[in-house]
């Protein structure tokens, strides 16, 4: 037998592990899909606003338009969170 001692172990740790992070990059193109699709977007749910406010008893046709405003509004949203998630994801 040795009379050395062990030194003491390490205290655990609770902390997760440290990864690398990763840089992520925004060309302009993308930039430039990203205003536009946020610009239409806007612009189809500002007037799908406006048509349900200010238009009292809607014809067909103001009907159609506010259908149309809501889908593409609905698609651009979509779409917003689509490009966002993909650049992350890349």
């Amino acid at each position: 037998m040795s009379d050395s001692v062990p030194p003491p172990a390490a205290p655990a740790t609770t902390e997760a592990p440290q990864t690398a992070q990763q840089e992520t990059t925004v060309t302009a193109h993308f930039k430039m899909i990203f205003i536009c699709v946020l610009v239409i977007t806007l612009l189809a749910f500002v007037v799908f606003v406006l048509v349900g406010i200010f238009i009292k008893e809607p014809t067909k046709r103001a009907q159609n338009v506010s259908a149309i405003c809501a889908t593409i509004s609905q698609m651009g949203f979509g779409a917003i969170f689509g490009l966002l998630g993909g650049v992350r994801s890349a």
